[in-house]
This record gives C-alpha cells, structure tokens and sequence, in this order.
C-alpha cells in the first residue's frame, strides 16, 4: 500500500504545483508531517526537494536553455 501512496506522491509532486500539505491529504495521510517522514526516509530526499527539483528542470527546458 505503501509503495502505491508513494508512487501516487513523486507523480503529484512533480507533476502539479500543489502544497506538500494537500498533496499528503490526497494520499491518506492526516498529519503532513508524517508523510513528510516517511517519504524521506524511503526516497533519500524529502519531498519539498522532489517538487523543487522538478521544477527546475522544467524550468531549464522551457526557457531553452539545452
């Protein structure tokens, strides 16, 4: 189950602009901090650097930069 609500969190994380708080809601989790936790201690990185990572390799490619 686990594997699932985290593959379902990388996709929103580095596909939409949604809070880490809302995004850990549509997941199942109640408390943010929580999956915050869990997330990091599956994954190596925490979420807020998934999102920001993807963002600025989006960000990279749309201005033209490669």
């Amino acid at each position: 189950v686990w594997e699932l609500r985290l593959q379902r969190a990388k996709y929103l994380l580095e596909s939409t602009e949604e809070s880490i708080d809302k995004i850990s809601a549509k997941i199942g989790y109640d408390i943010p901090s929580s999956f915050r936790r869990k997330f990091k201690q599956e994954t190596g990185t925490s979420p807020l650097n998934t999102a920001e990572r993807t963002m600025s390799i989006d960000q990279i490619f749309s201005a033209g930069s490669l």
